[in-house]
């Protein structure tokens, strides 16, 4: 009796084995290619894309990509990536160490790149952080609306760096044009350069401040200003060349 029972179960095993297989076959027809198992849930390739929605990328060191991207997830790139664009929406951007793109964007979320970064066009966000690490260069501009920005020694921005509710911190950084925010300070340190100007810009409503307490510029002896130092409301200057005085132009109506 037992081993007329014996040739049924295992044919049933059988079956239902084959099946949960060529239903893992069905499902990945057509479907993006992965590198390892452990990365299913995260990395996400497509030719040369890296791209998602509702999932985080991961993208390993060294790989070159036309696109990464995802939204409502984390943008990961690994050391030494090449691509032509990296982005989020409503997710950070963590980028490695030595990587080159043409352009780096994040819209709610920040953006963290490594050293020696080469970005061809501009980085850009809204709602988030910028920071950039040492020995960066960018050919156009870096700019966020809420967030502060902040770019270490070393680092060359061709365009204009520029925030409206965030301060500028640069570390040994050269800007071609001019450095600007709206409701925030200016750092300057350690041999940076500005060959713009310096703006804060702001305004008053009926006759009441929009900020709680004035902003600051503070410029270190090593740094300096080709350009003028344009401010449109009430500012604390801190500057180790008296000097620099001479290039404040005072754009607002003292009470």
């Amino acid at each position: 009796m037992i081993r007329q029972t014996k040739k049924p179960v295992f044919g049933f095993i059988a079956a239902v084995a084959s099946s949960f297989l060529l239903a893992g076959c069905i499902i990945h027809v057509g479907a993006s290619d992965y590198e390892h198992a452990s990365d299913y849930q995260h990395r996400y390739k497509s030719g040369n894309d890296y791209t998602s929605a509702n999932k985080s990328v991961s993208v390993p060191d060294g790989a070159e990509a036309d696109e990464i991207s995802s939204t409502n997830g984390r943008v990961r790139v690994g050391d030494g990536v090449s691509a032509s664009e990296i982005s989020s929406n409503n997710g950070t951007v963590d980028i490695g160490d030595d990587v080159t793109a043409n352009e780096i964007s994040s819209v709610n979320g920040k953006i963290s790149i490594g050293e020696n970064a080469t970005v061809n066009q501009s980085i850009e966000g809204v709602n988030g952080k910028i920071s950039i690490g040492q020995n960066a260069k960018v050919g156009k501009d870096v700019e966020t609306v809420n967030g502060k920005i902040q770019i270490d020694e070393g680092s060359e921005i061709k365009g204009k760096v520029e925030t409206v509710n965030g301060s500028v911190d640069l570390t040994g950084t050269t800007v071609g044009k001019n450095v600007e925010t709206v409701n925030g300070s200016v750092y300057l340190r350690d041999n940076s350069h500005v060959k713009g100007d310096i703006i804060l810009s702001g305004r008053k409503k009926q006759g009441q401040d929009w900020y709680n307490k004035p902003a600051k510029i503070v410029i270190d002896g090593s740094s300096k200003v080709d350009g003028n130092i344009v401010v449109y409301r009430e500012v604390n200057f801190e500057f180790a060349d008296a000097s620099l005085m001479e290039k404040v132009e005072r754009r607002y109506e003292s009470e």
